[in-house]
């Protein structure tokens, strides 16, 4: 564990925010933190604009469905970059079914897609996102694809589509 907190973002982290990392994790040679969901914003923010570290690429945002697990369901994985230093860096933030986090859209503008499709497939709240509006399915589609309790065959079927609508058959 001793050289994980050698990482120049988590010296810095602990400088402005001490206690802020939960956990460090070691894998594959790079290095990831927890934070708690309540921090993530101020974490992230400070990761992008400190003038030695520069995350500034958020290369990407994806969600992971631990149900029955751990205590909280979600967890949502920032995989940053640094243009200027080549450092890559994972934060990592644990999230409750009923629960939101907030919105990364005004510190990376690429948040944007990456947060709709996790809003899209897990059903995780973004507070103050611009527009959660869906990405990958019609908006008739209801339920979470990426849920572990999601049905493997849906919910329902597409029986005849046509231009303007759809038409849908409930599965038993």
């Amino acid at each position: 564990m001793s050289i994980n907190k050698e990482h120049p973002a988590i010296k810095k982290l602990e400088q402005a925010f001490p206690g802020v990392v939960k956990k460090i994790i070691t894998a594959f040679g790079e290095t990831g933190i927890i934070v708690d969901k309540d921090d993530v914003k101020r974490v992230c923010r400070l990761l992008k604009e400190d003038k030695e570290l520069r995350f500034d690429l958020l290369s990407d945002l994806a969600g992971v469905d631990y149900q029955g697990k751990k205590e909280k369901r979600f967890e949502l994985v920032y995989q940053l970059y640094s243009t200027r230093t080549h450092q890559r860096l994972r934060v990592k933030t644990e999230v409750g079914e009923n629960e939101s986090v907030p919105t990364m859209t005004t510190v990376w503008k690429a948040a944007d897609w990456p947060e709709r499709e996790c809003h899209e497939m897990f059903g995780i709240e973004f507070e103050g996102h611009p527009g959660l509006m869906r990405l990958l399915t019609i908006e008739e589609f209801n339920g979470f694809p990426l849920r572990k309790d999601f049905p493997l065959l849906g919910k329902a079927e597409i029986i005849a589509g046509f231009e303007g609508g759809v038409q849908w058959r409930k599965r038993d």
